[in-house]
């Protein structure tokens, strides 16, 4: 159970909350861990407060949150009273995947070959990416039924 639970974390990854919030798919200017000021000659590095108190950012929890949203069409996900984030701008994290959401979002990847791949390939993309889902979900049913058939 905690295998499928955990399927969600391969495209929706919790450490990358940075980069969704500042909707880093759209503006390309990642926002990173960290940032650095420089104060009176002095180079400060200003890490960005992580919620890991939160129970909403446990990896599992994070990535299933995401995905019911898009899922239900929620325009947002609350992790805590101060991190609310827009799930429009959160993209998956596989390559195949992202090249998906580029196209389907219409976003310029800032680079034509990426652009004209995602576009022209999408439907195989997505049959690719749909098929190997499946198949995985069959295997892995298949693996429990055969366990608890020996069990047995």
């Amino acid at each position: 159970m905690i295998t499928f639970l955990n399927l969600p974390s391969l495209e929706y990854r919790n450490f990358v909350i940075s980069e969704y919030q500042n909707k880093t798919i759209v503006t390309k200017k990642p926002l990173g861990p960290a940032s650095i000021q420089k104060e009176d000659n002095e180079i400060k590095f200003i890490l960005y407060e992580w919620p890991i108190y939160n129970f909403k950012f446990n990896n599992i929890i994070f990535s299933n949150l995401i995905l019911y949203s898009k899922i239900f069409e929620k325009n947002f996900i609350e992790i805590d009273k101060d991190l609310i984030i827009e799930t429009n701008f959160i993209f998956p994290q596989t390559g195949i995947g992202r090249l998906i959401y580029i196209d389907d979002k219409n976003i310029d990847s800032g680079h034509q070959f990426i652009n004209k791949f995602a576009n022209d390939l999408n439907i195989y993309l997505k049959i690719m990416y749909y098929l190997t889902v499946f198949i995985f979900l069959i295997f892995y049913f298949f693996s429990i039924f055969k366990a608890l058939k020996i069990k047995n």
